[in-house]
């Protein structure tokens, strides 16, 4: 291989770890909802837009407000293909 082939791998290798490492759980998602609105998550779920995951979740804010919050997962979803 070349030098510039593998310096480019070894780039690519380091933006997927990145990316992986910066996905979100369904899990987090409510933890930092809960944390920065100080309510009480009424439910969550996990939907796929446009090949991407995008956690809804609904809290019961301090002041008596259901408020409902998405939050990127960042995990890219392949296309199952059609049968």
């Amino acid at each position: 291989m070349t030098k510039r082939l593998t310096q480019t791998l070894i780039a690519l290798g380091l933006l997927l770890a990145v990316a992986v490492a910066n996905a979100m759980s369904l899990s987090d998602a409510v933890n930092k909802v809960r944390r920065e609105t100080g309510g009480k998550v009424l439910s969550a779920r996990t939907e796929i837009r446009s090949d991407r995951e995008v956690h809804i979740v609904k809290v019961l804010t301090q002041d008596g407000r259901v408020r409902t919050v998405r939050v990127n997962g960042d995990r890219v979803k392949k296309k199952r293909p059609r049968d």
